[in-house]
């Protein structure tokens, strides 16, 4: 089922890469730019998560090793896990509407 956690942040990790091109990771400053427009604090809870927790490891590393985010966390069961409970609540597509 395709959807998303509800008062998540869509953030692909692939915005930390140099995607189209030598694929190796964009500098600090641009990193520190791209994940400041979560307006989210470096000691603030974060948790990440992706389709399968994969992708979100990618982006938990940065956050962690290369940007010095203090309360990072990995849901690594992720989507997949998320939406297997039915009782848990959700947004499809980034409607508004949800299970609950």
């Amino acid at each position: 089922m395709a959807g998303r956690i509800i008062n998540s942040v869509h953030m692909d990790w692939a915005e930390a890469i140099n995607f189209h091109s030598d694929k190796k990771m964009k500098p600090l400053e641009a990193l520190d730019s791209i994940y400041g427009q979560l307006q989210v604090g470096k000691e603030d809870p974060i948790i990440v998560y992706c389709h399968s927790g994969v992708r979100s490891a990618h982006t938990t590393f940065v956050l962690t090793q290369l940007l010095n985010y203090k309360n990072v966390k990995n849901y690594d069961g992720s989507w997949t896990d998320w939406s297997y409970y039915s009782d848990l609540p959700f947004e499809l597509d980034h409607l508004t509407q949800t299970n609950n």
